[in-house]
């Protein structure tokens, strides 16, 4: 269900060795006309138990990594770290790094509700580091007080949010699940230089290593919602789903440029080309935290 990724899937010349590349766009070709089974996606994966629990980003991440990078970039945007000394107030080091979601620690306890933009910020926060975990900075020649930020080099044409709803609890000694509401945005402002859209969403119910997954999604031909459940699909008559989600895992967003044309205009630079749409944009600096 998204266009760009499919698009570039089905456009790509595949080596026959590469299975998980090749078994990914015969599936495509064949969704054209038949119910297909996901059997030879699955088997390239080596997951030999389908019915045992497998975590939504992990294996997407996986799949992705499986693909050509010119696939995979619609999903891939870039970050860079920054290590500051500020004894001279000056940088000991950049790092640049890739990534195809953002990891998004839950500060909220179960009963509370979970800001998504409180989320990116929290990310994105500059930390100064505590004095027993100084840096050492070749042009002092010391460790010194250090601050560490990120700042978005290339945003990715689709965004995906990973709300990190497990966690190790040192009271029980074992990885428990916060379930609390999330209300979901359906345009995400936060960062300055574009905008993104919702469309599309992955749930989890049930606990840590035991539960199931799925997704609504929100259809680029005619806007209509759907509710993807394995094999059942369903359309979705209201988006009260947004408002207080105890299940969503995932959040999914098409990037949207800002500009000063009319909204149909950004409508259609929305459904514009996966070329089009992998333009890199410059960011400003923001800040940060790691999955």
């Amino acid at each position: 269900m998204t266009k760009e990724f499919r698009q570039a899937v089905e456009s790509s010349q595949i080596l026959s060795n590469d299975q998980v590349f090749y078994h990914l766009q015969q599936l495509f070709k064949d969704q054209k006309s038949d119910c297909v089974s996901p059997v030879n996606i699955t088997r390239s994966l080596s997951i030999e138990n389908v019915c045992k629990q497998q975590d939504a980003v992990e294996w997407f991440e996986k799949i992705l990594s499986a693909v050509s990078q010119d696939v995979s970039q619609v999903y891939e945007g870039r970050w860079q770290k920054t290590l500051r000394c500020l004894k001279r107030d000056h940088d000991a080091c950049h790092e640049d790094n890739n990534f195809f979601s953002l990891p998004l620690s839950i500060d909220a306890e179960h009963n509370d509700v979970f800001n998504v933009v409180n989320g990116l910020q929290a990310f994105f926060k500059t930390t100064r580091f505590d004095e027993d975990d100084w840096m050492y900075c070749d042009d002092c020649d010391e460790k010194t007080d250090t601050e560490i930020s990120f700042s978005v080099q290339k945003y990715p044409t689709i965004l995906n949010l990973h709300l990190k709803r497990f966690y190790f609890d040192y009271m029980t000694m074992g990885y428990q699940k916060n379930c609390c509401p999330v209300d979901i945005p359906p345009t995400l402002d936060y960062f300055e230089s574009c905008t993104y859209v919702l469309y599309g969403v992955i749930n989890h119910s049930g606990v840590y290593g035991s539960g199931h997954y799925w997704a609504n999604i929100k259809s680029s031909e005619n806007n209509n919602w759907y509710s993807f459940d394995d094999s059942h699909v369903a359309k979705i008559a209201d988006t009260d789903f947004l408002e207080r989600s105890m299940t969503a895992y995932m959040i999914v967003y098409r990037k949207r440029e800002l500009s000063p044309s009319s909204p149909q205009q950004e409508e259609n630079n929305m459904e514009s080309s996966t070329v089009e749409s992998l333009k890199i944009t410059t960011a400003e600096e923001m800040r940060q935290s790691v999955h």
